[in-house]
């Protein structure tokens, strides 16, 4: 059965925020809830994340992967126009762990951002970059063929560690 109402809270590696790779999962969390909160904690050492003002950025775990929170709010059946409301927490893992410990949805001060396609886009972008972008070819105008790869189809038959294997 599907409920009309609830709150769900996530606690995840943070790339499903902004990786390419994502939108049609951002698409549809924007077509299920009225409102999304997330808290960017921040913490990637794979990208080498720092504090804006130059300072270390911890991960509030013993992990390389950047984490976040999310708060998903659903309260009615078919949602429309969802709302997003976005807030990054940079620093050592002792402030992190103090903001959170303090955090109140009214006075914490989220940024509300809108998500457009073909992205869907859950963290605050530089729009005039992005049109500067867009002013590029894409790998679709360069290229006019695409493929997925090398497919033998038949890996069975025509891949083989033995030369004597693969000529019988």
């Amino acid at each position: 059965s599907k409920l009309e109402q609830g709150v769900v809270g996530i606690i995840t590696n943070h790339s499903y925020l902004d990786n390419p790779t994502f939108r049609g999962m951002r698409e549809s969390l924007l077509n299920s809830f009225n409102e999304i909160y997330i808290i960017d904690l921040h913490g990637n050492s794979k990208k080498l994340e720092k504090s804006p003002d130059g300072s270390p950025d911890q991960n509030v775990f013993e992990i390389q992967q950047g984490v976040s929170i999310a708060i998903f709010v659903k309260t009615e059946l078919k949602p429309k126009n969802c709302k997003i409301f976005y807030k990054d927490i940079y620093g050592n893992k002792e402030a992190k762990k103090s903001y959170l410990d303090s955090i109140v949805k009214s006075t914490t001060d989220w940024e509300e951002i809108y998500p457009d396609k073909p992205y869907y886009l859950f963290k605050p972008q530089n729009k005039k970059l992005r049109k500067q972008y867009n002013k590029f070819l894409s790998i679709n105008d360069i290229f006019d063929k695409s493929s997925v790869g090398v497919v033998t189809a038949r890996d069975n038959f025509s891949i083989d560690f033995d030369k004597n294997d693969l000529w019988k």
